[in-house]
């Protein structure tokens, strides 16, 4: 198949090489933080923070920048920070392991202490915001929207939730309301008795639950960075923490019931048929556990005039599918937008993403925006130099040169995409039609009219793993395959790691509440004073008991497995990245005889758009490489 590119694309590449307009403005959104205090890690705060660094390292102090996160400037103590290990041995360690609860044991909160912050990370705000930027900014101003949080993306088989109006609350908050409301009328004498009593915690003495069987590892690989607590290490007997990343779990909104004679009086015409849910369904988590998806995010952008660009960097779980962003309204069948904007997302938009921990040792922090603003800013988070990636050797890092330096070096298990992916896949096929180019098709046809930062890419994390054959995909896919397998393998080992785990645990909780049956209720009247007198002799019982040093023994084995584990699933992640890059060289190929002439003008203009710097200087897109007029496979 020969595959051409049009004159009007050409031509489109040489216009967008000129530089912008000297006068062009930048300004700067920054959107950060959870739904609620346990959702809202210290991790989080510190992103911020080192963005504001990131933009004095790039002359960019004094452009503009309002931040709107988590609660805003209220005294709530809304920031999760660890403030003690696991493992350590004085009773109350000992005894929120063994015999719990242990939920956010290790945990302390204080108020957020990010400077200049002009708000809540509130949706009505946000969209306040939003609007204002869309009245101020003109034209070739530039507005460029960080946002560091929580997203999710709703269950398979549920049903869009209902949008929101201005200022309303999203429907899980409408519905919390509605039910205290109705409790209130209910039992109004109750309240205030109810309002004096401490809330139980649920506790069996007696009843523990068998751990969990042993599953097949799961498409996604679990990230170490969510701050979410391992479940092997958890008593499974108590409630589990807040899941803070992977939302799918989430109960949805529930629509307003409707009695059955209701539903039988409804005529059949009314009546809708389920919709099916996209990518552009995928929401953000706000304060105060409220949602926007990316429709309603999209419809304020749009809002913006037609000569404004809009940049996003976004960091959350399921962020992919914020590239929907470059549709009007959000939603592909809309067709593209008119304004200009391109956006770089930390992971694929059905995946969680690395990032969130309530960790205050930021050397262990590994998500997508450190990488990013670390090859822009050339320092790292904890100040270390680093070298910035010019790989078109233009004198200057893009913002596409720094995503692509995250692809390669990121030890996250993300699969970071841009804008432009979201398009190609939308518009072109790498199936369905003959003699279409796949991951399959030689590299070296592949990688024909390829830019700077698509080899960089494809030869680096091939150069990772020693891969020089002609057919990189079909190796790329066979490796994926061999570590999958061997992850199995280590799964076993992880099973029975927390099975003795399990048994170790049980058999010490039921010795020490046979002892000290008060434990059952942490609310016990007796407990302070049991806890001041008995408090050695309970953690003699635990550390003096037979099964303790089985407990340990399977602690460190379980470790050293979740270690192998982790490195399987990095060597996997960087190979998936691999094969997504091969897959979009061949959809940009493809993408000729796939659609219209305009279709292909858009594509290149928005690799302009991404390839553009982020600095103080006068805003040019990176050189594009010139491709080929055919390429034959």
């Amino acid at each position: 198949m020969r595959l051409k590119i049009s004159l009007l694309a050409l031509v489109t590449m040489l216009l967008v090489g000129n530089a912008r307009p000297v006068a062009a403005s930048d300004y700067i959104l920054t959107i950060g933080g959870g739904p609620h205090p346990s959702g809202n890690q210290i991790s989080l705060e510190n992103n911020v923070l080192y963005f504001q660094r990131t933009l004095g390292k790039l002359g960019l102090e004094n452009v503009e920048h309002q931040i709107l996160f988590a609660d805003g400037n209220n005294e709530i103590r809304d920031i999760q920070y660890m403030a003690r290990e696991k493992g350590t041995e004085d009773l109350k360690s000992l005894l929120a392991e063994v015999v719990g609860p242990s939920n956010g044991f290790e945990f302390n909160y204080r108020s957020n202490s990010i400077p200049g912050v002009n708000g809540p990370a509130e949706p009505a705000v946000i969209e306040e915001t939003l609007e204002q930027f869309a009245k101020r900014l003109t034209k070739d101003d530039r507005l460029v929207i960080y946002f560091t949080g929580h997203g999710g993306r709703p269950r398979p088989g549920s049903q869009p939730r209902a949008r929101r109006s201005r200022g309303e609350p999203t429907p899980a908050k409408k519905e919390d309301e509605a039910a205290a409301e109705t409790k209130a009328e209910e039992k109004p004498e109750a309240k205030t008795e109810e309002a004096a009593k401490p809330e139980a915690v649920a506790t069996d003495p007696v009843k523990v639950e068998a751990p969990p069987k042993e599953e097949a590892a799961p498409e996604t690989p679990p990230s170490p960075e969510t701050g979410a607590e391992d479940p092997a290490t958890e008593d499974a007997t108590m409630p589990k923490d807040p899941v803070n990343c992977d939302d799918e779990k989430k109960e949805e909104p529930k629509a307003e019931a409707k009695s059955a004679k209701e539903e039988a009086k409804q005529p059949a015409k009314e009546k809708e048929k389920p919709k099916s849910l996209t990518d552009s369904d995928n929401f953000t988590h706000l304060w105060p556990n409220e949602e926007m998806s990316v429709k309603e995010w999209t419809e304020f952008l749009d809002q913006f005039p037609a000569d404004t660009e809009v940049v996003a960097v976004m960091v959350q779980c399921y962020s992919g599918g914020f590239g929907n962003m470059i549709f009007q309204g959000g939603d592909p069948a809309n067709g593209l937008a008119e304004q200009p904007r391109c956006g770089f997302f930390s992971t694929v938009p059905d995946r969680v993403a690395a990032g969130c921990t309530p960790n205050i040792d930021q050397a262990e922090y590994r998500e997508y925006s450190s990488y990013f603003w670390e090859a822009l800013s050339g320092e790292t988070r904890t100040g270390s130099a680093v070298s910035q990636p010019d790989y078109n050797n233009d004198g200057h890092t893009s913002m596409l040169e720094a995503h692509a330096y995250t692809v390669l070096t990121a030890d996250t298990i993300d699969i970071p995409i841009r804008t432009s992916d979201t398009l190609l896949r939308h518009y072109s096929k790498a199936s369905g039609q003959e003699g279409l180019l796949t991951i399959h098709s030689p590299l070296a046809v592949l990688l024909t009219g390829a830019d700077a930062c698509e080899k960089a890419v494809i030869e680096g994390l091939a150069g990772q793993f020693d891969l020089k054959q002609p057919a990189l995909g079909k190796v790329t896919e066979e490796l994926i395959k061999t570590k999958q397998e061997e992850k199995k393998k280590l799964d076993k080992d992880l099973g029975e790691a927390r099975k003795n785990i399990f048994e170790a645990k049980m058999a010490i909780n039921k010795d020490v509440r046979n002892k000290w049956p008060e434990l059952a209720s942490p609310w016990h009247p007796d407990l302070e004073s049991i806890l001041k007198e008995d408090g050695e002799k309970m953690r003699e019982t635990i550390m003096q008991h037979e099964k303790y040093s089985q407990l340990r023994d399977a602690e460190k084995a379980m470790e050293e497995a979740q270690g192998k584990a982790e490195r399987l699933d990095l060597d996997v992640v960087k190979l998936e990245r691999l094969k997504y890059w091969l897959e979009t060289r061949a959809l940009v190929l493809n993408l000729t005889v796939c659609t219209d002439a305009k279709t292909i003008d858009a594509y290149h203009k928005l690799v302009a758009l991404e390839s553009e710097t982020f600095s103080s200087d006068a805003r040019s897109p990176a050189p594009q490489a010139t491709p080929k007029q055919t390429a034959q496979n």
